[in-house]
């Protein structure tokens, strides 16, 4: 018996789908549960997100004809990697998209088929804490503001401040303080806050950049000075008998002052309100100014006769200025009260010792301001009050003014009021066939008091 074996032709797979798409990475970031959607041998578009910490990627396709279809693989635009079978392909992630084709021919080389695979790696977290602008409401930053700088220097006369931080890279956020003060957040471009200023350069303005990436970065720091506009004083004395009227007042300006023709100079003390940064400054009439210390007295300032002017200025430190004037008038020496005594019934002769320079002398009551005047001692005062008590003081003048007054006199005490004397008649007219005139002399004393009627007896 003889057999015959006959070929039977099988005709090739057409079939060029995958089974499966497996992925994962080095970093664990991407597992087959990440494609989206889910995987199906007739899907032929897959994405899945990866972290920024996910740098590589590894996928394994697989088909339903192992050994007999072939598999290629790219990323990009990179060439194609045939995958064996159950192999895989491997490659590094870039920031963004990256398209993974993979391509599957069927075992009869003509039909083929091509999957997509997207993985989108997220941008890692900005680490960038700069700003592309900072600016003051009040004063100039020192250097020019650039973002690598960190350390700046201003100056105002505001007792507070604003700052307006720009952050360079949208996601990082930015807080401002003062001193010790407790950090509070500001919108990228708007301004911050009021920062209260201490007077002085210890203020410190610190702007806090936080990168999207969380990480500790040192904060600009600004030092700011506070700079002082007070040229005010606190107190201005002259040295004695010099004595200031007005009573001194910080706001008042103008003064005034009178001493004896024997004072041929005088001192001032004045005291800055800020006594840390003002300036003060003395002169006489038209000398030159010189630099006093607050609470020290100045060199002495010679008086000439007559009208002299002290100028205090003051220069605050950012400098404003405020002068303050003390006119000084050099007068006569007061005499030296002598005695009082009475010179009638209602008159009081004043005795004096005489000051050098004057030119005349003036007596004045107390009570009553009467007076009486004369070129040497005594003078005699009239018209006093009877039964009343008096004192009397002396000023003498020439021609720089008036002197302070002497010491108060001895007391005299004019008597109390009489009878006046009697008038001295002199003539009487008839003047009607019932009727008279007559005409009289007023007395010589009206007893201390005025007369007030006559009467006439036939």
């Amino acid at each position: 018996m003889v057999f015959a074996v006959m070929p039977v032709a099988q005709a090739l797979s057409t079939d060029a789908t995958l089974s499966a798409l497996g992925a994962w990475s080095a970093q664990g970031g991407l597992s087959s549960p990440s494609l989206s959607p889910a995987f199906a041998s007739n899907t032929y578009s897959y994405s899945a997100t990866a972290s920024s910490s996910t740098t590589t990627i590894t996928v394994s396709p697989q088909t339903n004809w192992p050994n007999l279809s072939t598999i290629q693989v790219k990323i990009g635009n990179g060439a194609y990697s045939t995958v064996a079978t159950s192999g895989t392909f491997s490659s590094n992630l870039n920031v963004g998209a990256n398209i993974i084709t993979i391509f599957v021919t069927a075992q009869d080389g003509i039909t083929t088929l091509t999957y997509t695979y997207t993985v989108t790696r997220a941008a890692p977290a900005s680490t960038d804490a700069t700003l592309s602008t900072l600016t003051l409401s009040s004063g100039t930053l020192s250097p020019i503001f650039a973002g690598g700088t960190t350390s700046y220097t201003a100056s105002t006369t505001s007792d507070s401040i604003t700052v307006t931080p720009t952050v360079n890279q949208a996601n990082a956020t930015v807080q401002v303080k003062v001193n010790s003060g407790t950090y509070a957040t500001v919108a990228s471009g708007t301004a911050s806050g009021s920062l209260a200023l201490n007077m002085g350069a210890f203020n410190y303005v610190y702007v806090k950049v936080t990168p999207q990436d969380l990480s500790y970065v040192a904060p600009y720091v600004i030092t700011v000075t506070r700079i002082s506009t007070d040229a005010t004083l606190q107190s201005l004395v002259l040295s004695w008998p010099g004595v200031l009227s007005p009573t001194f007042a910080a706001g008042t300006t103008t003064y005034t002052a009178s001493v004896s023709s024997l004072t041929t100079s005088l001192t001032v003390t004045p005291a800055a309100t800020d006594q840390t940064n003002a300036t003060i400054q003395v002169k006489i009439n038209g000398g030159t100014y010189a630099t006093v210390v607050s609470w020290s007295a100045s060199a002495a300032l010679t008086l000439n006769a007559g009208t002299n002017t002290i100028y205090v200025n003051v220069t605050a430190q950012d400098g404003t200025t405020k002068l303050y004037t003390i006119t000084v008038t050099r007068v006569s020496l007061a005499p030296t009260i002598g005695t009082a005594t009475l010179a009638g019934q209602t008159n009081a002769s004043v005795s004096w010792t005489a000051s050098t320079g004057a030119t005349s002398y003036t007596a004045t009551s107390s009570p009553g301001g009467l007076t009486c005047t004369s070129a040497s001692s005594p003078c005699t005062i009239t018209g006093l009050t009877a039964g009343t008590t008096y004192t009397f003081s002396v000023t003498a003048t020439n021609s720089d003014g008036t002197s302070l007054a002497s010491a108060a006199s001895n007391s005299v005490t004019t008597p109390a009021a009489i009878a006046p004397n009697a008038p001295t008649i002199d003539t009487a007219t008839a003047t009607r066939s019932t009727s008279a005139t007559v005409s009289f002399t007023a007395p010589g004393s009206n007893g201390g008091a005025a007369i007030t009627s006559y009467t006439a007896t036939s």
